[in-house]
């Protein structure tokens, strides 16, 4: 199964990251449809996914967005 995050790593819900920082890349998705948190741009998640993966180089990042927009499509094509 995958895991989603989004408003819960960008509220620094502790278990959250916790759970987030463990979890292979491939069992990741990143939101922003929860409807108490409408406002967040996906942007924002992304920016936070790297800082608590600590993805530093661009290469690393490349290769984390590349897997998340590969986990969304394996769930939703």
């Amino acid at each position: 199964g995958y895991f989603s995050f989004g408003e819960n790593i960008l509220k620094n819900h502790n278990k959250s990251i916790e759970t987030f920082k463990k979890l292979p890349l491939d069992r990741i998705g990143l939101e922003t449809d929860n409807e108490n948190f409408e406002k967040v741009k996906i942007q924002e998640v992304y920016k936070k996914a790297f800082e608590v993966k600590n993805l530093q180089n661009q290469e690393k990042i490349n290769l984390f967005v590349s897997q998340i927009q590969h986990n969304f499509d394996s769930i939703f094509t």
